[in-house]
């Protein structure tokens, strides 16, 4: 379970960008496009001078002049290696959010000193990387290399085994805990009855009163919830 929520986060570059159809249909147009092309240029070469030919050049002019401000115009959208500053943004505030809330739990675990802090210090810890992880990502300008994503996978690995781990064993030790505390209160309750019974009785109850005194004793000891 560990290993599967670590590397969710990072499944997707083990997957092929397209399918053996898509690469096949696009090689496909390519070709095709090629061939389109080379038709094309030996049917303009052939109108060359043709008033037809001279509109048709003019109209590429003004088309390749709007397509070069169009490529000035966005270049100056780029934003680092995304397409534009929402496209930063929105890899980058989620990753962010993620560090300081992180960062913000281990302070508070930190506080509270609880046996159970390793645990949670091994679990922020994971959120903590995941979140800088990405975070380097959006100020990389290119991607990661594979192998960079099977060590991030296996060192997440390691962060949750550890969590899971310490918390088990805290929740383990709480009930175990609490199981003893109920023994201890029942015997002090059995205890308290005893004496009630026992050393008091002759001192607080009539002695005409003695068997309907003992049968609620009676009633209230098997009242008692049996430990588990």
């Amino acid at each position: 379970m560990a290993v599967v929520c670590s590397i969710a986060f990072f499944t997707y570059e083990f997957i092929p960008q397209n399918s053996q159809e898509f690469k096949d249909a696009l090689a496909a147009h390519k070709s095709a496009k090629a061939e389109r092309t080379k038709a094309l240029n030996a049917l303009k070469k052939s109108q060359e001078g043709t008033p037809l030919y001279n509109e048709y050049y003019k109209q590429k002019v003004k088309t390749d002049r709007a397509f070069e401000a169009y490529r000035i115009a966005e270049q100056k959208e780029h934003f680092l290696a995304f397409d534009n500053l929402k496209q930063f943004l929105g890899e980058f505030g989620w990753a962010l959010g993620l560090f300081i809330y992180s960062l913000f739990n281990v302070f508070v675990t930190f506080l509270r000193k609880e046996k159970k802090w390793p645990g949670e210090i091994a679990l922020h810890g994971t959120l903590i990387f995941i979140s800088f992880y990405f975070i380097a990502y959006c100020f990389k300008m290119k991607d990661f290399e594979a192998y960079q994503y099977i060590v991030s996978a296996f060192l997440m690995s390691c962060f949750i085994v550890t969590a899971t781990y310490y918390l088990v064993r805290y929740k383990n030790q709480y009930i175990s805990s609490l199981r003893r505390n109920n023994e201890r209160l029942l015997r002090n309750i059995k205890r308290a009855t005893r004496f009630i019974v026992r050393d008091t009785r002759k001192d607080w109850v009539p002695e005409e009163k003695n068997i309907e005194y003992t049968k609620q004793i009676a009633e209230f000891n098997n009242s008692l919830e049996p430990l588990e």
